[in-house]
């Protein structure tokens, strides 16, 4: 409390001119059960709890503690902010660095070959004895240990890694491993990864090999349906997005990717990243395995007659992201669509394409006429057919009328012989 990049820049220099061998220059944090957590809180705020009640404004504070008949009042200097802590680090590594001193964890610096044998440990995989007191060499043990690494930028990364301590003694590292029935991947350092691993070489490559770590908490590999935020070198429009997404690792951990696959026996896609599809898409498929593929988010993405596009929907029933069958309403764009897919075989789930049970399908979306018309003349395969408002297709009419009172004449396949706004009379055709 109340120091600034001068009063300390003055200490330092005074520690430098002891000339020790090593230094630690950490920043101060406030922990529970201390004084000055009662005086100012974990983050520099005032607390009030049962039996003392500390209140600043400004610099002046009042303290009430437990026995005292009387109010005492006490200066309490203001304690550095963000901006200045931060100065002081830098001015701290750069003054060091200036006589000698190398910084080989975040606050410590040595002269060259006195690092802490404790803290270099840590990373070396030599043998772990236990905290103060104990003494107990770890073995076939987990340990949670906190740790110095400003190369983790990683949002979930909490100052601390598990580590694995063998038969031997010794911590596991640069390998993975299956403990207990989980596999865990180690890192050179021996610490357990979390979250995203890609293979070397390959990471900034869709095709690269994906595996999913879980929480520091949880750094086993991730199997079966698991939701996370897409890899940052991977997917970094999915990262940005910053929105958790549905995966799925098979056995051996690899993603499912780029492939509508059968799970628990309903049918799920996978983009070329490994992220399940949801919604309404025009895709290319040979064999379930999907070569590419577009969204449909508006009526323009609508296919039209003769596109090579297959239609699928991944919809929320029975589950989230199943593949749909049979009859669909699906919404795009503001406006309701009639979808009908396939509900077997090698085809199964994509849309019907062509006349099917008397009506007209387009890529799976059903051609019908507007609520408005009542009936309405589409064209197909180079013909002109009658449909109503429930799609299907108007076979051997006569004087069928519109809601604009045209008429409409049609053969035993719905095409339409006549179109006029008077009735069709036998004289005036050469229909026979």
């Amino acid at each position: 409390p109340g120091q600034d990049l001068h009063s300390w820049k003055n200490t330092l220099r005074k520690v430098m001119m002891l000339k020790p061998e090593h230094i630690s220059a950490y920043s101060l944090i406030i922990e529970e059960g201390t004084p000055f957590y009662e005086r100012y809180g974990r983050d520099g705020e005032p607390l009030e709890e049962e039996g003392v009640f500390s209140q600043r404004d400004g610099c002046q504070a009042k303290s009430i503690l437990p026995g005292n008949d009387r109010e005492r009042y006490r200066e309490l200097p203001p304690l550095p902010d963000e901006e200045t802590d931060r100065r002081i680090y830098h001015m701290t590594r750069e003054l060091l660095a200036s006589q000698g001193y190398e910084r080989y964890e975040i606050s410590n610096y040595a002269r060259p070959g006195m690092e802490c044998r404790h803290n270099i440990g840590y990373w070396t995989g030599v043998d772990y004895l236990g905290p103060s007191g104990d003494g107990a060499q770890r073995a076939n043990k987990w340990e949670s240990l906190q740790v110095e690494d400003d190369e983790n930028e990683d949002d979930d990364f909490e100052g601390y890694y598990w580590f694995w301590f063998g038969a031997n003694g010794k911590k596991v590292h640069d390998t993975t491993k299956t403990i207990n029935g989980l596999k865990y991947r180690f890192e050179e350092n021996g610490n357990a990864l979390f979250n995203w691993y890609s293979t070397p070489g390959n990471a900034t490559l869709a095709s690269a090999s994906s595996m999913y770590y879980n929480s520091p908490e949880k750094c086993w590999q991730a199997k079966g349906w698991f939701q996370a935020v897409p890899n940052e070198n991977i997917d970094p429009e999915g990262y940005e997005d910053g929105e958790e997404r549905w995966f799925y690792a098979q056995t051996s951990g690899e993603l499912v990717k780029s492939q509508i696959k059968k799970i628990n026996g309903q049918y799920y896609g996978f983009d070329e990243y490994g992220k399940m599809l949801h919604g309404l898409y025009k895709m290319s498929v040979n064999n379930r395995e999907i070569q590419s593929y577009v969204e449909i988010e508006n009526e323009s993405d609508l296919p039209e007659e003769g596109d090579a596009w297959q239609v699928y929907y991944f919809g929320d029933s029975p589950k989230e992201g199943a593949m749909k069958t049979g009859a669909a309403k699906i919404e795009v764009d503001g406006e309701d669509y009639t979808y009908e897919f396939r509900k077997s075989g090698s085809e199964r789930g994509e849309g019907y394409d062509g006349i099917q049970d008397g009506s007209i399908y387009i890529k799976g979306r059903l051609l019908k006429a507007d609520k408005d018309a009542k009936l309405e003349k589409v064209t197909y395969g180079g013909e002109e057919y009658l449909i109503n408002t429930s799609g299907k297709i108007q076979k051997n009419k006569k004087n069928a009328r519109d809601a604009d009172d045209k008429y409409y004449c049609t053969d035993s396949k719905g095409i339409v012989t006549y179109e006029g706004n008077e009735k069709w009379e036998k004289e005036d055709s050469n229909i026979d």
